[in-house]
């Protein structure tokens, strides 16, 4: 909220977008072993724009190749072009950092032009349930805001398959949670 009051501190109780945007793209590299990855975003919106040009530098900072990026307008309800454009560059992942609405709509769509690689985004695709299946969200990635210990059971069972303990600070949990339940 904003305030004209001077406060002696001041705190953040999430991380940042362009966090988000760095962050999945070091994901994507590292963990997942992309090297190419395309990026579709809405254009004019900060919050879209912002993770899309965060993920991009990071991206190829690390060495990975943006093959493709692609933009829409408020209000579109058809991505097909810029998906099918997206299909054609090969990349080995997408990054959508749009909001669930549209993110159902892009996956629905992604899978009826045949692009089938995995998607990532961000906070944004929190409450995606219900605007897109379990098969268009398998192998789907996003980051968003986790307090340890206020799921044990997927904890424990994201510990038994990765032989680790879940991280702190940012959620990715589409895919396992599909996987975990599975």
């Amino acid at each position: 909220a904003e305030t004209d009051t001077v406060n002696e501190n001041v705190f953040r109780a999430t991380f940042t977008d362009p966090f988000q945007g760095i962050k999945m793209a070091d994901y994507a590299y590292q963990k997942l072993g992309y090297t190419k990855a395309a990026v579709i975003f809405k254009k004019g919106a900060d919050y879209n724009e912002g993770l899309a040009e965060n993920f991009v530098n990071e991206f190829e900072s690390l060495g990975g190749t943006i093959v493709d990026q692609e933009s829409y307008s408020d209000g579109d309800v058809d991505f097909k072009t810029q998906l099918t454009s997206i299909m054609g560059k090969g990349p080995e992942t997408v990054f959508c950092p749009n909001y669930y609405e549209e993110v159902g709509q892009i996956l629905s769509q992604a899978e009826s032009v045949g692009l089938t690689v995995p998607f990532l985004g961000g906070d944004g695709w929190d409450g995606l349930e219900g605007y897109a299946t379990n098969d268009q969200l398998k192998d789907t990635y996003f980051c968003a805001n986790y307090a340890k210990g206020s799921n044990p059971e997927f904890e424990d069972a994201y510990k038994a398959e990765y032989g680790e303990e879940y991280p702190n600070g940012f959620l990715l949990w589409a895919t396992m949670q599909q996987r975990l339940s599975s």
